[in-house]
């Protein structure tokens, strides 16, 4: 499945978007675009295999991010410090 820019354009309340095992592959760079209130987003049980720098720049409060059970190959490093993710199902620091 992809998804187009700027899907949740017009929800800019959401705090929790879970995506979780719908095939998502690929992510455009405007996917999150406007979701600047959103705190938490899983993503697990995908096939993801990259993200883009630009990803989650609008996603100033994300404290939590959820990619396990994906096959993640190529992130800039240091792109996911604002946030805590998952990776074997425990919360853990990324930076």
């Amino acid at each position: 499945m992809l998804f187009f820019g700027g899907l949740f354009a017009d929800n800019t309340t959401s705090d929790v978007v879970n995506l979780s095992r719908n095939n998502l592959t690929v992510t455009d760079d405007k996917t999150f675009r406007g979701l600047t209130w959103l705190t938490e987003l899983f993503l697990a049980g995908n096939s993801i295999c990259a993200i883009s720098s630009s990803l989650f720049s609008d996603l100033n409060q994300l404290r939590e991010l959820d990619l396990s059970d994906d096959k993640i190959a190529d992130m800039e490093p240091g792109l996911l410090s604002f946030a805590t993710y998952s990776d074997t199902g425990d919360h853990q620091s990324v930076g």
